[in-house]
């Protein structure tokens, strides 16, 4: 619609004679201030009162045009205050009963009433059944048959509430079916007592909410039942809240809804709520609810000329946020921002949809207290007040448990429609904004308005209040700790695991086998160890089982205690399939475990995209979706890698934005063929180093998404390596890492590298690392918030590959490997060209000629070629992280030696001297690996040497025979230079 042919609303409004009921109310006298304002060529406002608390008429309204509410008409345009005129009169009867004297004045005054705002309403929700039909239903009735007999009447505006249709959660902008005849309503009001009423209500009422939402949408029947009559707009608003910008910025007047919430969240005197952490809030500002009316007032006379239908507007917000996200925010920034003069304790709490949680808890941390508060306003001879307060807030609790316990979907399409009939030159004034207000923002608004109208304190006082609740905070954190530090005294690590029963993937893995065997030496009280197992290469699941307990790692621990290990049960399944493919008796068998570890990984940087997604991310989400279904779990650990947003040059203990949609990205691995994933790889993983990283990234995403619903940590362990201390020093299971690169280079296999010499490789002894994961896990049950996502980035220092290479030279001269190819050399460069050299002399061309003599000459399988193609694509594979740098922060990591006890140190420290003492850890890890992984006792040693100085010798001869034929050669070609010359 062009804006030259809108009507201009202000001229709409212009000699308006507007009759408005409860223009003593909240949303009233913001409508009242709002038309003096912007319409200021009403001719008069006419609010409808009763003499109260013996105050008459004449001086409630005296009193009203005192309010703040007023305040910028009274800077501005105090004349037009004149125009609000008061009758006094009585609706509840069903008749419209005029109090005055002087019937002519009021006569006159009411024949020519051209708008009816019929704002009026009781809107307590424990009101009696009688008394909320007698105001919200008699009172709309009497208004209606009196609207009838105004000649020039264009509009009658019905003020409802967008919660009357609560019984249904998607809520149009228009009428349901009524639960009961509005006549049927108003006769038994009329021939029953008010005790009859309320025990017959929610069988009368067909089960609503409360007698508030009832009468309002019977209320909406009965007007609908005028609607040939008269032009009627039945207007529903959300939860009305403090104005965003006018009449005052967080102008409000009372504390219903959310702002009471918030205010006795802030005084520390309500610390528990009985409602879901799902359930939304839809609140809309007062003045954007004014707005609305205003302009729905002015399209009701055309639109019912016609129509001559009634029109229907919900007044609703687009925003709904939930009232966990309300709270938290509330506590952590607005409370911050905008603390209260006054309050009892640093605002906090929990909120529960367990009736019987709840009040054990409003018992523990409300009534109590609230009874010592008055015991001491007693003996200081002051009238107690905190236990009334309690009972007050334990009604509201109640009363609004439905609200808060469900979210209604309300559509607002013809709210919103009201922008297009607003002229360009008005919007300034009318406009209905789309976008709601921040909530940071707008909370603090409102609280700070309830500061200045409400609890009427300067906002001078702020800086003194902001002062008070950095004291408070202290002394609340100062206690907690004191509290928390007596509690670790009691329940060390040992006896948390006591009886527990944990459930393990990547059991046989290098982290997985370390835990098993840390938890059974350390915690031998834990009742169960549930590992997935997969069968592999013909091996059964208890062949493996046993595979497993042979390991030498567990040597130790069954020497102590032969029957630890028949606490590991073995369940059959595999991380890429469904549930894991845990069959359904087994996952039965899991419904006691209290602790999930997800260590199971493919660790392989070359692996299929399609294979990645399947191991890492997909089975992540399947032992999510298990955990979601376990009652007693208290902890799901989740095994990341620190380098997973390695992206990022510096690291920190937070969630970084998504790489990809991990929803998608598993559609894609199931669905989609591995050679089409293979070809888009790049474009899918947004160019990060390798197939690995990616998929940890969206695995951690998975955790996020998850955290409201499990207790997570993510475990970001650097580069695991061996064992330090325990149980066997050096241990290690695989060549990853500093083993692989001390073996190859040791025994003259690998030759050259491409890295910076002076490249930093963030190392974590794998004892260290586990002791680091029952740590945080103790940590997250007894001392973290449950849904608080809480992370670990577990380093423990840096070496460079410069000092792994020379010390690994070192010892392997006293200590040499066995089948030594050649003696070790170490050319580090950071030339891609002079690579390429040292990889094709040093490395392949030396590895054919020793295979051609091998099968040749020895008749001997070759092998070495095969050997160096492994280690080229090694090198490319780390090549990424061993030319970069990287600052990994671990504050939270390193918190948790600072949470122990002297006597849980030796078992627990997560704190390592492997970085300090790093020549002897890697001196411990060769020794290991060449006992243990490659099979070479002490015993040949002597032989190692023999062959090691032999290949010394030769070496050196050759170089010596290279150095001589050089020169020879460089002196033929001098001798044939000078030929030439001659």
């Amino acid at each position: 619609m062009e804006s030259n042919k809108l009507k201009s609303i202000k001229e709409f409004y212009n000699g308006k004679i507007i009759l408005v009921t409860g223009g003593t109310g909240f949303l009233g006298k913001t409508l009242i201030e709002k038309l003096l304002w912007s319409c200021d060529g009403v001719e008069k406002i006419i609010l409808l009162l009763r003499s109260k608390k013996g105050k008459s008429v004449e001086d409630r309204i005296a009193s009203l045009k005192r309010e703040v509410a007023f305040q910028r008409i009274h800077e501005k345009k105090p004349s037009v205050l004149d125009k609000i005129i008061g009758i006094e009169a009585d609706l509840s009867a069903g008749s419209l009963k005029f109090e005055s004297e002087n019937g002519d004045f009021v006569s006159n005054e009411l024949r020519n009433v051209n708008l009816i705002f019929h704002c009026a309403a009781s809107v307590r929700f424990d009101d009696p059944l009688k008394k909320a039909i007698l105001i919200n239903v008699c009172a709309t009735k009497a208004l209606l048959d009196f609207a009838k007999t105004l000649q020039h009447l264009e509009v009658f505006m019905h003020v409802s509430t967008a919660y009357s249709n609560c019984d249904r959660f998607e809520i149009d902008e228009k009428l349901y079916p009524a639960s009961v005849d509005w006549r049927y309503a108003i006769k038994i009001s009329e021939q029953f007592d008010e005790e009859i009423l309320d025990a017959l209500f929610y069988k009368f009422s067909n089960n609503m909410a409360n007698t508030y939402v009832f009468t309002k949408k019977i209320a909406e029947h009965m007007v609908d039942d005028y609607k040939n009559a008269l032009p009627i707009v039945i207007y529903r608003p959300s939860i009305v809240t403090s104005a965003e910008v006018e009449p005052l910025p967080g102008f409000i007047d009372n504390f219903n809804g959310p702002l009471g919430l918030l205010v006795a969240t802030s005084m520390g005197v309500n610390r528990t709520s009985w409602q879901s952490h799902k359930a939304a809030i839809n609140a809309t500002p007062v003045d954007m609810c004014i707005k609305g009316i205003i302009i729905a007032a002015m399209r009701c006379p055309e639109s019912w000329k016609e129509t001559k239908d009634i029109q229907i507007y919900n007044a609703a917000s687009i925003k709904t946020p939930t009232y966990l996200h309300m709270i938290k925010k509330g506590k952590r920034f607005i409370v911050k921002d905008a603390p209260l003069n006054i309050f009892i304790w640093r605002p906090g709490g929990r909120i529960t949809q367990c009736y019987y949680e709840f009040y054990l808890r409003f018992m523990l941390t409300q009534v109590l207290p609230a009874i010592g508060a008055d015991v001491v306003l007693k003996l200081l001879n002051r009238k107690p007040f905190f236990l009334k307060l309690q009972r007050a807030l334990m009604t509201v609790q109640k009363n609004l448990h439905f609200f808060m316990n469900n979210t209604w979907e309300i559509s607002n399409h013809n709210f919103l429609h009201l922008n297009e009939f607003v002229p360009a030159s008005e919007l300034i004034d009318f406009e209905i904004k789309e976008v709601y207000p921040e909530y940071i923002e707008y909370g603090t608004l409102s609280l700070m308005g309830a500061r200045r109208f409400l609890l009427n304190w300067p906002d001078e006082d702020l800086k003194k209040a902001r002062r008070n609740y950095r004291i408070a905070v202290l002394i609340d954190s100062i206690l907690k700790y004191t509290i928390l530090s007596g509690i670790f005294w009691y329940f060390y690590r040992k006896y948390f695991f006591s009886g527990r029963e944990i459930f393990l993937t990547g059991g046989t893995g290098f982290i997985g086998k370390a835990v098993i065997e840390k938890l059974l030496r350390s915690c031998p009280d834990l009742s169960k160890i549930y590992i997935l197992i997969r069968p592999k290469r013909g091996k059964t699941l208890n062949e493996r089982l046993n595979t497993l307990k042979s390991d030498i790692l567990f040597r130790k621990l069954l020497h102590a205690n032969p029957h630890a290990f028949e606490k590991v049960i073995g369940i059959k399944g595999d991380v890429t399939c469904e549930n894991l493919g845990i069959s359904p008796p087994d996952i039965t068998r899991l419904e006691n475990v209290s602790i999930m570890i997800h260590s199971s990984a493919s660790v392989r940087f070359d692996d299929e995209l399609k294979d990645a997604i399947l191991t890492n991310v997909r089975s992540t989400y399947e032992m999510v979706r298990i955990g979601l279904t376990l009652k007693k779990l208290d902890a799901f650990i989740h095994i990341s890698t620190a380098f997973c947003n390695s992206d990022y040059k510096v690291i920190e203990e937070k969630i970084y934005p998504e790489h990809g949609d991990w929803k998608k990205a598993i559609k894609l691995a199931l669905n989609m063929d591995r050679d089409i994933l293979n070809s888009l790889t790049m474009k899918l993983t947004d160019f990060l180093p390798n197939t690995y990283l990616y998929t940890k990234g969206l695995a951690e995403n998975i955790c996020n998404d998850f955290k409201e619903h499990l207790p997570i940590v993510i475990y970001r362990p650097a580069i695991v390596t061996g064992c330090e201390v325990e149980p066997i020093p050096g241990f290690v299971d695989n060549f990853n890492g500093i083993v692989g690169l001390a073996v190859a280079s040791g025994t003259g296999i690998q030759r050259s590298l491409y890295c910076l010499r002076d490249a930093e490789l963030f190392c974590t002894p794998v004892d260290t690392s586990v002791r680091g994961i029952i740590s945080s896990t103790w940590r997250k049950v007894l001392c973290e918030p449950k849904h608080d996502l809480s992370i670990y980035n577990c380093s423990n220092g840096t070496t460079s590959i410069t000092e792994i290479m020379s010390v690994s030279y070192k010892f392997i001269e006293k200590v040499p490997l066995l089948n030594t190819v050649w003696t070790p050399t170490d050319i580090a460069t950071t030339s891609l060209c002079w690579d390429y050299i040292c990889a094709v002399f040093l490395h392949f061309l030396p590895a054919l000629l020793i295979d051609f003599i091998a099968t040749h000459f020895m008749n001997q399988k070759p092998i070495l070629l095969r050997v160096q193609r492994k280690i080229r694509h090694a090198q490319l594979a780390l090549r990424y992280f061993i030319i970069n740098k990287w600052i990994i922060r671990n504050d939270n990591y390193a918190s948790l030696s600072s949470c122990l006890k002297d006597c849980d140190k030796k078992s627990f420290d997560t704190s390592s001297d492997a970085i300090e003492n790093r020549k002897q850890y890697i001196i411990d890890q060769i020794l290991y690996c060449r006992r243990y992984l490659l099979n070479q006792p002490d015993d040949t040693i002597p032989a190692a040497k023999a062959h090691y100085w032999r290949l010394y010798v030769l070496d050196k001869l050759l170089k010596i025979g290279f150095v001589i034929l050089a020169l020879y050669g460089m002196f033929k070609l001098l001798k044939f230079l000078d030929v030439i010359k001659i």
